[in-house]
């Protein structure tokens, strides 16, 4: 039997489509929030190595973003924004996508590498394979530092899946019923771990 609490409904599914949607309709500019908390709307331009440049609308003056200044960024054209946010792994704030937003926020850090082989015999050719690394991070709202709680590589140095489970379970700790429920079920997928945030949010916003 599927977990009550983690299992999706058609109302939900269709209201989460509806307001993404409308979400990415009503944002006509791509937009940056300082860290004095000051929306400005402007133009996004990606660079090919390194963080996107900003500028005013009616310029052609371009700014590199800097996490020290900038603390969120968002292409009109995508739906989630980058977030200025520091990592248990790292010295400084870098830029991920946040995923959701609320009093558990989610994020995504992705790279794809590619390496190309040697031919192989007279007349062979080079094959190139490509490797996309995800991990995911998650903090509660205020917090300053997000810790790892998935990835899609079998090795990671930077900590064990059973500390990757445990900083999840500390997240969802004051949601004792909804925890046990993620736990019993026994899938630690990106889809599983995604609702269970959610739900989180959801059960949040339910009781204030």
């Amino acid at each position: 039997m599927k977990n009550k609490y983690l299992r999706p409904t058609l109302l939900s599914t269709v209201v989460f489509a509806f307001t993404m949607h409308t979400a990415l309709a009503q944002r006509f500019h791509d937009y940056v929030i300082t860290q004095k908390n000051d929306t400005i709307q402007c133009h996004l331009e990606s660079q090919l190595f390194g963080l996107p440049k900003y500028g005013p609308l009616d310029k052609d003056i371009l700014t590199k973003i800097d996490p020290d200044s900038i603390k969120e960024y968002a292409f009109h054209n995508k739906l989630n924004p980058y977030v200025a946010i520091k990592t248990a792994a790292d010295d400084k704030k870098r830029f991920l996508v946040r995923l959701e937003n609320g009093p558990i926020c989610l994020y995504e850090f992705s790279q794809t590498t590619s390496s190309t082989s040697a031919p192989t015999g007279f007349g062979g050719t080079s094959t190139t394979t490509s490797n996309t690394k995800i991990e995911w991070y998650a903090a509660k709202h205020d917090d300053e530092v997000a810790n790892i709680i998935k990835t899609n590589q079998l090795i990671n140095f930077g900590s064990g899946k059973k500390q990757r489970k445990k900083n999840l379970a500390d997240l969802l700790a004051d949601e004792p019923v909804l925890l046990k429920e993620f736990t019993d079920a026994d899938d630690y997928g990106f889809d599983a771990i995604r609702k269970a945030i959610q739900v989180y949010n959801d059960n949040f916003v339910a009781k204030k």
